[in-house]
Parts: C-alpha cells; sequence; structure tokens
C-alpha cells in the first residue's frame, strides 16, 4: 500500500510542478500582453474622447464656416491672443458693439459675413483665444500628446488652434508647438480612415500611427467638420501607448506577484494532500460505485459513501458522489415536469409570437380603395419574439405615416419596449404633430423610468399622397434607399439624430423634406438585413442589398420584399439568425390610378 502511495505521487508531483511552473510562465506573459492590450484600449478611448470633446467646442460657435475662412486667410498676420485677461477686455469691447449677443457662440455665419473687417477681426481674435482657452483646460485635465485642429487645403495640414500645457509654448511665444499659420504636408495614404473621412465629411478613428514628429506609437482618433467653403476641418487627440502603459505597470506588477504567490501556495497545499492516506479511499469509493453501476441501488450506496471517514477532500468527494447518486434519483423523477414546464414556456412564447404578429399590420394590401401608392412590409425576429416593428397609417385623407424601428436586445423584453415605441409614435401622430416633435414626444415618454436602459432607433415620414411632399425625422437608424422613376436604389445619406429612450429633454429632433414623384419607390430596413450571417462569418452587407433591390427596381413592394427575403435566406443558409429582418417598401403613383 505504501509503494502505491508513493507511486501516486510520484505520478502526479512531477507533471504538477511543471504544470504550475508552465501557469507562472503563462501569467507573466499574459499580464505583460494584458497591459499593452489594455493601455492600447484606454489610449485609443482617451483620444476619442478629446477629439470628439474639441470637435464639441468648435460645433457651438454657429459662425465656424467664416470664422475659419478669416483665420485661413489672415493666419500669417493674426494676432494670436492667448492671455485671459486681453481675451476679456477684446470681449467687452465686442459687446459694447454688439450687445445683443449673450453668449459669442450665438453668432450666425451670415452675422459675421455682414460685420466690418475691424469687427470681424476683433471676433475672430476673442474667438480664437476663447476656443484656445478650452483646448488648453482639455490638455490640463486629460493631458494628450497633442490637440489640435487643422484644415486640409491642396495636400497641406494648416493649422488652426492646438492646445498647450502651462510648461509648453507655441510657436508664436518660442516654442515649437504648432498653431495657427504652422503648416506640414498632407500625405494622402498614410491615414486611409482620415482620408476617407475627410473626403465623405464624416468621423474617423485611426488606432495606429506614428505622431507627427516624435516617431512613437500612439492612438490618434479625429473628428471632421464642415467649414462651408474653406474646406473640410478635423480636430485631432493623440495618446502614447507608453505613457499609459507606464502608468498602468505598477498595477499589473501587484497583480503579477499576487499570481505567483497565489500559484506558489496552491503548490504548497497540494503536496500536502499528497501525502495523506488517499489510496483506500479512493479504492472504497471506486468500489461502491462500480456496484451501484452494477445493481443501481442507489439508497445502499449513499449510505455507504457518507461512511466513508477519511478526515481530506477525498470524504468530501464520497459525500458528495452520495448527493449526486441522491440527486440523479431525483433528476430521473424532476425531468418529466421540467419537460413539460419547457412546453408550457414554449406555446407561452408562440402567443407572444403571435401577439406581436397581431400589433404589427399584416394585412395586404393595407388600403386596397387608395390608387395613389402601393406598400409591402414584414418582420421576421431571430428569436420567438423580437424588437423589430413597423407601422403605417393613414393620418388623414391625404397624408400617411410610415415607420419602421429597432429596440435594443431581443426576446421579450425588446418585444415588449417595441410595442410601447409603436404605440406611442402612432398615437401622437393623431395629435397633428410633425415627424421631429412626435419623435420628441415618443423620445420623452420612453426616457422617463427607463431603468434597463433600453432604446430604439426608428425613422418616420409623414407623406403628402396628393404632393409627393414628405417630412421624415430619423433617430439613429439605417439610411433609407430611394428609386427615382426610371432610375436605380440609392441610398439617401444624411446626419442622424440620437436613438430614442437613452436620455429626454435633448435637442429637437431634425426634420429632413424630401419629395417623391409618380414611379418613385422607397425602401426602408432594419440593421438585420446588412448584417445577416453566414456558416462563414460573412455579412450580407449593404452593397449586396443595393445589388438585390437593383436587380429588378420595376418590381412591386410585395415582389421587391419577397425577393429581398429570398435572397437573405439563400445567403445565411443553415446558420443561426442574429438579428431581426425588418423592411417596408412603398411606391408612390401620385394623385389617380396607378398603371
Amino acid at each position: 500500500m505504501n509503494k502505491k502511495q508513493t507511486g501516486i505521487r510520484n505520478q502526479i508531483q512531477k507533471p504538477l510542478i511543471i504544470f504550475i511552473v508552465l501557469l507562472i510562465l503563462c501569467s507573466a506573459i499574459l499580464s505583460i500582453i494584458l497591459v499593452f492590450g489594455v493601455s492600447y484600449k484606454v489610449a485609443m478611448k482617451r483620444a476619442a474622447d478629446q477629439a470628439r470633446s474639441a470637435a464639441a467646442i468648435m460645433r457651438e460657435y454657429k459662425a465656424l464656416p467664416g470664422l475659419t475662412k478669416f483665420w485661413f486667410e489672415n493666419r500669417d498676420d493674426f494676432e494670436k491672443i492667448y492671455d485671459v485677461r486681453q481675451i476679456t477686455v477684446l470681449e467687452e469691447e465686442f459687446r459694447d458693439h454688439y450687445p445683443q449677443y449673450v453668449l459669442l457662440t450665438d453668432v450666425t455665419n451670415d452675422e459675421f459675413n455682414l460685420m466690418s473687417e475691424d469687427d470681424k477681426r476683433l471676433y475672430a481674435e476673442v474667438c480664437f483665444g476663447r476656443i484656445s482657452k478650452e483646448y488648453d483646460k482639455i490638455k490640463r485635465y486629460f493631458a494628450p500628446q497633442y490637440l489640435y485642429s487643422c484644415l486640409v487645403v491642396d495636400d497641406k495640414i494648416y493649422f488652426m488652434i492646438t492646445g498647450s500645457l502651462e510648461n509648453e509654448l507655441r510657436v508664436s511665444q518660442g516654442g515649437d508647438l504648432f498653431e495657427l499659420g504652422s503648416t506640414l504636408d498632407y500625405i494622402w495614404g498614410v491615414w486611409p480612415n482620415l482620408d476617407k473621412a475627410l473626403k465623405n465629411h464624416s468621423s474617423a478613428k485611426i488606432t495606429n500611427g506614428t505622431d507627427f514628429d516624435s516617431g512613437r506609437s500612439a492612438a490618434f482618433s479625429w473628428e471632421t467638420i464642415d467649414c462651408g467653403e474653406t474646406g473640410i476641418m478635423f480636430t485631432g487627440a493623440s495618446e502614447m501607448y507608453e505613457e499609459v502603459a507606464k502608468q498602468s505597470l505598477p498595477t499589473f506588477s501587484i497583480l503579477l506577484a499576487l499570481i505567483l504567490v497565489a500559484f506558489a501556495c496552491l503548490e504548497i497545499w497540494v503536496m500536502r494532500l499528497l501525502k495523506t492516506n488517499v489510496v483506500r479511499p479512493v479504492e472504497r469509493e471506486e468500489k461502491i460505485i462500480i456496484d451501484y453501476m452494477d445493481n443501481k441501488d442507489a439508497d445502499s450506496a449513499s449510505e455507504r459513501l457518507k461512511n466513508i471517514k477519511s478526515g481530506n477532500e477525498l470524504e468530501a468527494l464520497a459525500l458528495n458522489f452520495s448527493s449526486m447518486i441522491e440527486e440523479l434519483k431525483r433528476y430521473i423523477e424532476e425531468i418529466r415536469s421540467v419537460t413539460a414546464e419547457k412546453e408550457r414556456m414554449g406555446a407561452e412564447l408562440n402567443v407572444a409570437r403571435q401577439i406581436q404578429y397581431n400589433i404589427l399590420p399584416h394585412t395586404f394590401p393595407p388600403f386596397p380603395d387608395r390608387k395613389e401608392f402601393e406598400l409591402y412590409a414584414s418582420m421576421e425576429p431571430a428569436r420567438e419574439v423580437g424588437g423589430d416593428f413597423y407601422d403605417f397609417y393613414m393620418i388623414d385623407d391625404d397624408h400617411i405615416a410610415l415607420v419602421i424601428g429597432d429596440v435594443s436586445g431581443k426576446g421579450v423584453p425588446a418585444s415588449i419596449f417595441m410595442a410601447i415605441s409603436k404605440t406611442i409614435i402612432r398615437n401622437t401622430s393623431g395629435l397633428s404633430k410633425t415627424p421631429g416633435q412626435i419623435f420628441d414626444i415618443t423620445n420623452n415618454a420612453l426616457s422617463n423610468g427607463n431603468d434597463e436602459n433600453m432604446f430604439v432607433t426608428a425613422w418616420l415620414a409623414i407623406i403628402d399622397l396628393k404632393s409627393g411632399e414628405a417630412v421624415s425625422a430619423n433617430a439613429g437608424h439605417e439610411h433609407p434607399v430611394i428609386r427615382r422613376a426610371d432610375g436605380v436604389y440609392e441610398k439617401d445619406i444624411y446626419s442622424h439624430d440620437i436613438v430614442m429612450g437613452i436620455m429626454d429633454e435633448i435637442d429637437p429632433y431634425k426634420e429632413r423634406r424630401f419629395k417623391l414623384n409618380p414611379g418613385d419607390s422607397l425602401f426602408v430596413y432594419t440593421d438585420g438585413v446588412p448584417d445577416a450571417i453566414n456558416s462563414e462569418g460573412k455579412f450580407f452587407s449593404e452593397d449586396s442589398m443595393m445589388s438585390v433591390l437593383n436587380e429588378n427596381p420595376e418590381a412591386s413592394a410585395e415582389e421587391t420584399i419577397k425577393h429581398m427575403r429570398t435572397s437573405i435566406e439563400t445567403f445565411v443558409g443553415e446558420a443561426d439568425r442574429f438579428d431581426d429582418v425588418t423592411m417596408l417598401s412603398f411606391k408612390y403613383f401620385g394623385p389617380g390610378k396607378k398603371d
């Protein structure tokens, strides 16, 4: 027996020591990787937050296009003022001339352009100083490596405003920190995302790159701002990975030390455990389990296991085996009731699915007497119930409302939030409200008591069936797709507003006006269409969606939806569906009968 115990210890002890050593090495490597991984993400997020904050400061100034043009054109002789007292004096002088402006940001671009050249310069100097101080605050509190706003004109970067610390000097003060009037060559292709953003007037984040002059790895983030005829300004911030990593090293060093101590304690505990008499209790437990497998006498096996007294973990293991046998016996008895309960839950989910189906309009054609248009819609949930919805209804004899939305999350909670959102939007539409006002009311209602922080993206359009004039609002939803008569489907891309349900009393939702001419078509959808994934992990994509739409652009609304649904199902194949797929197609024929 002693030989057996020695043999077990030898068989386990050596592999255990090797295993623990490998765990220690792996922990050290993972800790190092974690330091740089976390530093990478932290630097990336900090740069994005700082660039966003700088862009927000710029966007507050309604006269920004005119200011940017003035700064750019007068950059060589512009007086750059950074002293707070001097800025305050100039601001008071400006207010003496224009007392109607409570805030500097209230001056519109048209009002700025009507000022005299002296007043323009005065206002531009004050705004330059104020914005510079705001940039300095961001840099002082959050300490980015660089914080700046630039214009790209004729393949050159023209610096507008730069944030500075107290110990940093700008070029005009004898330092080397870029400011208004400083230039660099812009090399296209080095930062592809920024290239794309400058061309498309969109935001961009560069998470890897090299700073302008430091040569060290950095995380960049840029946001672009349309400055009218002057061009596109981008606000940027950069964070050095090394600096963030240095701040994180002490914490991760402590973590690594704790891991090493924990592994050392584990090895000592296991070594002591192996020195105890483990063979005989193991053999007894083995014999009892074999007897149980032969005769299936659960009561006898459980009682015999409870009588094993080894004074160590094997005694607990015997008790666990005893409990397991008893639980197995109960499990066999309970499995039937569990199966019945699952069947009941499945039946209830089917009822919920039918209720959700009944909530959405599903009779087509919905208005058979109306010849000015035709429409068709469908919603296929990824689970038994979903969070997508669509709706359409006549506001009066001449106006129809089209709605599509997508609630965050899946399952029953999303379906309930969907029903509430759809009901509020429809009921509010009956109050003679515009799409933007409807979304304002809906957002405030959904935000009230929304402890789960659910939200909904939605698109709403009200169309005049006599003239084809339409007004829409977009709360963070996908871009609508429009086809003009005898043309092809194209996305109608424009800036969206915030999703509904996150916070109340936000800025009013903006409205977009467009016109449908006889023969035009409209296609709206949720992100489940382009984001459908096949078994290879590939997305259906918006490009594929547009290709399918344009395979037969003359198709009816119903044919369009069914063809798109068939294309998605063919693409996805046997893969599991992860998101609801919802679509609505609307074809406008104008007053009178359709062809």
